[in-house]
């Protein structure tokens, strides 16, 4: 039996589609949840969406490290094989490695902004 090869570059653009496209139904669907929540009580959204946007903080620190896993890996694989098809695999790690450090990176953002934007509001200022 003939095994099918393994592209790593097909596999990393599934990786990218499947994880982009859970994301843009996840984040459609909070905002609508959102958006029904915040005429109710506004003092009671504010305090979910403090507890919520803190909640996911320590997942910038852990992109971080697997990152850094990421690339360690690649380099062992540069290092100890000689094949292609090994070498290409190390390169889709290192992308995926990059490209998780570039978009957690602006979410960070984003998200500090608005976490900023809760704390004034608790502080007495108007959303």
């Amino acid at each position: 039996m003939q095994s099918i090869p393994v592209n790593p570059m097909v596999t990393a653009g599934a990786i990218f589609g499947l994880s982009s496209g859970h994301s843009i139904w996840n984040n459609q669907r909070l905002v609508v949840q959102l958006e029904q929540k915040l005429p109710e009580d506004e003092g009671q959204f504010v305090k979910a969406e403090k507890k919520r946007v803190e909640g996911f903080q320590y997942l910038y620190d852990f992109t971080k490290y697997l990152a850094t896993g990421l690339f360690a890996t690649a380099l062992l694989i540069f290092f100890f094989t000689e094949t292609r098809h090994w070498q290409a695999a190390a390169i889709a790690i290192v992308i995926l490695g990059l490209s998780g450090l570039v978009i957690d990176y602006f979410s960070k953002e984003r998200a500090d902004i608005y976490c900023q934007i809760i704390m004034n509001y608790e502080n007495g200022e108007q959303l």
